[in-house]
């Protein structure tokens, strides 16, 4: 399955970090005003205030909920297909994996920000069978500028990684993550990476991203 490709924020955090900038938002965003209204989805958030930290438990959670019944969503949060998803990726003509659930679809979480940007977070798998709570921002007109992994769990083949962390601030989010593989030979896991990323957000909603270790 092949997803629109992503910006990598930093060379050295592949697949844990992802940044837009207003220039990498497709134009068709612009051009046909195709822009991601809080106001009309806002009840269908698992989560409609703000949560101040994620983990492996919040995606477990989630899992176990909606994953046990593939009808339990309904009454949980809102796939992220046909018109929601032409709306929080800013394009009209959507893929096919787009409009009906399957293993890649993101859900609507939380919503963490109203004023002066909208910052939602998402929660859903991706290519490499790692489920991740994702922060979204969009500026004032509903149009994507960032996107940064906020927690992870998963993986395939021998590779695992899992992540979480807290907002400090309103501003502030510390991403504390650890990538293993396994070791047949050894039947034990080892370490291939560990950091810890600082995401500032600023109150346009772009996101700056910084290696703490």
């Amino acid at each position: 399955m092949e997803k629109q490709e992503r910006k990598i924020g930093t060379e050295d955090s592949t697949n844990i970090v992802v940044e837009l900038n207003d220039e990498d938002v497709p134009v068709s965003n612009e051009k046909n005003n195709i822009f991601f209204d809080l106001v009309k989805w806002q009840d269908d958030f698992a989560f409609n205030s703000k949560i101040n930290c994620f983990n492996e438990d919040s995606i477990s959670h989630f899992e176990n909920i909606v994953w046990k019944d593939e009808n339990a969503y309904n009454n949980y949060s809102a796939p992220i297909i046909g018109d929601l998803a032409s709306q929080i990726e800013g394009i009209e003509k959507l893929e096919p994996w787009h409009m009906e659930i399957n293993e890649g679809t993101d859900f609507l979480y939380s919503i963490q920000k109203k004023q002066n940007h909208i910052g939602i977070t998402v929660i859903g798998g991706n290519d490499s069978w790692i489920t991740e709570i994702r922060y979204l921002a969009f500026n004032q007109k509903g149009k994507k500028i960032g996107d940064v992994v906020l927690a992870a769990k998963g993986g395939d083949g021998g590779y695992y990684t899992k992540g979480h962390g807290c907002f400090k601030n309103d501003s502030t989010y510390i991403y504390e993550y650890v990538e293993t593989e396994y070791n047949f030979e050894k039947e034990v896991d080892e370490i291939l990476e560990t950091g810890e990323l600082k995401y500032i957000i600023h109150s346009t909603g772009r996101i700056e991203t910084k290696k703490n270790k």
